[in-house]
């Protein structure tokens, strides 16, 4: 948890910086939270708290083969084809998820 004394000064820089020295803050700090987050996406709040916007990086693959799977997520997956109408709506997905009262995008 940050103090209160160093959560003031660092309110100070971002009320002083300029539009530039902010955006240039946001982009190392991503930077820095995606390296070290294992929480993705990440939630953006605006100054109520309210979620505005979410930061989803984009991952390409190193991987040269496919994984390998268990016969157990083979099932599920052959399951899941099998079955593409054996959805969920969006809202109960939030729900279920224990984000219904959260506002999120509907398209990504």
């Amino acid at each position: 948890m940050i103090a209160a004394h160093e959560a003031a000064t660092l309110d100070t820089v971002i009320d002083q910086a300029t539009p530039e020295q902010r955006r240039y803050l946001v982009q190392k700090l991503l930077a820095k939270e995606v390296a070290e987050s294992s929480c993705l996406p990440i939630l953006v709040p605006d100054a109520n708290g309210e979620i505005v916007a979410y930061y989803m990086p984009r991952f390409h693959s190193k991987a040269t083969k496919p994984p390998e799977l268990t016969d157990e997520e083979r099932a599920e997956l052959q399951r899941r084809f099998d079955t593409p109408n054996d959805t969920i709506s969006f809202e109960e997905m939030k729900e279920r998820l224990g984000l219904a009262d959260i506002r999120l995008p509907r398209r990504l």
